[in-house]
């Protein structure tokens, strides 16, 4: 059984651990911002992070093996520069591509980015176990086209 000192002790040691791992990631980030492609503008960032999704099948994969929200998911994990960039480009998520594998919480994210008059593609392919994802995205791109629809 342990006391109550070394409780506190304990609490006062993980309250540090979280204060430095914030320093950190602050610390991450302004080294990022040193790097020469952070002098890139964030429209042209953008349109280079769109393009990358436009020439997916350069290499002949064939439609069922390309992942655009891969690439997409790729691009928001290098950097919070980028995660930023990305998720105030509409162009980004313009297009929602649906898989077997695909999760709710990834299209929870789509949503969250999706514009109120933002037109919305969604493409499902090999979906025999996950149609149920198709459904979560139409309901929350639904009520954004409704909505803009009815203005």
């Amino acid at each position: 059984m342990s006391s109550p000192l070394t409780t506190e002790a304990q609490i006062d040691i993980d309250r540090e651990i979280a204060r430095l791992e914030l320093q950190l990631i602050d610390l991450k980030r302004r080294r990022n911002t040193l790097s020469p492609i952070s002098t890139i503008p964030p429209e042209i960032l953008s349109n280079i992070f769109f393009l990358a999704l436009r020439f997916l099948q350069v290499d002949g994969d064939t439609l069922e093996d390309v992942e655009p929200d891969v690439t997409k998911r790729a691009i928001c994990a290098v950097s919070h520069q980028w995660r930023e960039t990305a998720f105030t480009e509409p162009k980004l998520w313009m297009e929602i591509h649906v898989r077997d594998f695909t999760a709710t919480k990834y299209l929870d994210l789509i949503g969250k980015n999706l514009r109120e008059i933002q037109e919305v593609y969604v493409e499902a392919c090999g979906i025999n176990r996950n149609h149920l994802a198709v459904l979560h995205i139409c309901s929350i791109s639904w009520p954004l086209s409704n909505r803009a629809r009815q203005d």
